[in-house]
């Protein structure tokens, strides 16, 4: 696969391989009609079973992570795509619910020491 320099880069690679390959996609889903629909119920059963009861509010620059099927902690984009973790298979998943945790008493701690001064 190309190595892209920059996030645009890939971007714009993926767009132009995609206008490239368009009548390739378009006779592909019209061929595998069956497909298609068995990887969006996939999707969609996944995306059901996930509940969003988030722990913090949103700022820019952040991803919403799941610690588990229900409670979701914002964390900095950076640092949620740098750790490789799996809800499914619980891989890499103590690692990044520790720092999100973490993320959390420290983003409380500025809160209560800002309105105390």
């Amino acid at each position: 696969m190309y190595k892209c320099k920059s996030e645009k880069e890939r971007k714009d690679y993926r767009r132009q391989y995609y206008l490239n390959h368009l009548s390739y996609w378009k006779r592909w889903r019209a061929n595998n009609r069956e497909k298609i629909r068995i990887y969006l119920s996939r999707a969609n059963y996944k995306r059901r079973l996930l509940g969003f009861v988030p722990l913090n509010k949103y700022f820019e620059g952040l991803e919403a992570h799941h610690l588990d099927k229900t409670f979701v902690v914002y964390i900095p984009r950076e640092v949620h795509r740098s750790i490789y973790h799996s809800l499914e298979t619980g891989q890499g998943m103590n690692e990044i619910n520790k720092f999100a945790i973490d993320f959390i008493k420290e983003t409380i701690t500025k809160l209560i020491l800002k309105d105390w001064r």
